[in-house]
């Protein structure tokens, strides 16, 4: 008998810069649609599906603080992959800036270390439906993401995607921290 071998893949990114403190954050602003488990087109009203959180602004999505890399933050949002955030555009924006990753809350369940272990999400952006930015597969207690997106003069929406990686949604608790708009001078 031969003895089994594990492959491992391994990936190596470079970080961007942190990104500036946004001008205008997105618990400022009403988003045009929200989408994914447990939510409707409103910020404020959701049909909820069992075990779905809305999206949350300036909290995590099961209610707490955000936490991202041992750091609370105070502005965000937190949401449950598979999720989608669309934002109009203003002709003053001139990028979207944020930090993203998977929420800390997760390994301060009970048995949260066997739990974090499902977590994985991809975070994109795209500008009037184009790719403009994406994340690696990301990980509970990585380093957040960094996003500095230019916008093109004439955009008319964002959207905000947080995905499941592929392989569920399971302790996906996506946040997007300081995330908003640089504003042109």
């Amino acid at each position: 008998s031969s003895a089994a071998s594990d492959v491992y893949k391994r990936q190596f990114v470079k970080r961007n810069a942190e990104p500036s403190t946004p001008d205008i954050h997105l618990a400022d602003i009403q988003p045009q649609i929200v989408r994914g488990p447990g939510h409707s087109a409103s910020k404020e009203h959701f049909r909820l599906e069992p075990f779905m959180e809305g999206a949350k602004w300036d909290r995590s999505n099961r209610g707490g603080p955000l936490r991202l890399d041992g750091k609370e933050f105070s502005r965000g949002v937190g949401v449950h992959a598979v999720n989608q955030l669309v934002y109009a555009l203003e002709p003053r924006y001139s990028r979207f800036v944020a930090l993203a990753g998977i929420d800390e809350e997760m390994i301060g369940i009970h048995h949260g270390s066997n739990l974090a272990r499902h977590s994985s999400v991809v975070f994109r952006v795209f500008v009037d439906g184009r790719l403009m930015a994406e994340s690696p597969l990301m990980r509970v207690t990585e380093k957040p993401w960094r996003f500095d997106v230019g916008i093109p003069q004439g955009s008319r929406q964002i959207s905000l995607v947080a995905t499941d990686a592929g392989d569920g949604s399971k302790g996906d608790y996506a946040d997007w921290v300081n995330a908003g708009f640089i504003i042109a001078k």
